[in-house]
């Protein structure tokens, strides 16, 4: 009888230890906007060129997009906005109602370079001061939610990269937060200043599987990391266990 007792206490605790046995989850990264006017003053007539960048990037394999929608201030003609991508990024603009998604494509894992880590100009956005503009006014541009659809949350985030439990890689879209720019309307224009740029991310030389299709759908749950405790302390308690379990049991059998 004390045997079977020894015997069901070991198996209790095996259980008790595999059960509180943690897995984590990736966590999901986060990156600014910031705008960059190519000038500071601008006359009637004069186009102001707004670089976009993705900034302050945390993330482990990168940004792959942006998506949201433009706005404009009533000193900016809205007929002659021009939206062109960078850095390998290819954008998307409708004019009916200013959205646009700025993209990276991703399709095999030599791709996966081109991911934003580091602060990257993602796209350029080119628009003209309306002729007879109110001097000393300030013409704005900014990038803000698209309307949201009934039930569903606004829309203006980046997409992130993860590997999925397959080892390949998709997005996820990370909400971020508006950002805006502007230029003083004056009467002789401005100078260009053609903004800084930061150079393209090093190539990552982490092995990766072969990556599928970049995909925005988020997903049901993160992925697994791993354990969140180390390992070798709860194996090793499971080994002691299991030991004492067989032990026990063939006492058991000897009587």
């Amino acid at each position: 009888m004390k045997q079977k007792k020894t015997l069901l206490t070991a198996i209790i605790a095996l259980l008790l230890i595999i059960l509180n046995v943690n897995f984590v989850y990736a966590d999901e990264g986060r990156a600014s906007i910031e705008i960059i006017p190519d000038l500071q003053n601008a006359k009637g007539g004069q186009t102001v060129t707004f670089t976009v960048y993705l900034s302050d990037v945390v993330s482990e394999l990168g940004m792959g997009g942006l998506q949201g929608a433009l706005n404009f201030s009533s000193e900016f003609d809205i007929d002659t906005v021009e939206v062109n991508g960078l850095n390998g990024s290819t954008v998307t603009f409708n004019e009916d109602n200013n959205y646009f998604a700025s993209l990276i494509d991703i399709n095999s894992k030599k791709d996966i370079d081109k991911l934003i880590k580091n602060r990257t100009a993602i796209m350029e956005v080119s628009v003209k001061v309306k002729e007879g503009a109110t001097i000393g006014n300030k013409a704005t541009m900014a990038i803000i939610p698209q309307d949201s659809e009934e039930g569903q949350p606004e829309r203006l985030f980046v997409a992130e990269a993860y590997y999925d439990e397959s080892g390949n890689i998709q997005t996820r879209p990370i909400t971020t937060s508006p950002a805006t720019a502007s230029v003083t309307v004056s009467e002789e224009g401005g100078t260009i200043v053609i903004p800084q740029t930061t150079p393209s991310p090093r190539p990552s030389s982490r092995p990766t599987s072969s990556p599928s299709v970049i995909n925005t759908t988020p997903p049901s749950k993160l992925p697994q990391t791993g354990i969140s405790d180390n390992p070798v302390p709860v194996l090793f308690g499971a080994l002691v266990v299991v030991l004492i379990s067989y032990v026990a049991y063939r006492r058991y059998k000897e009587v």
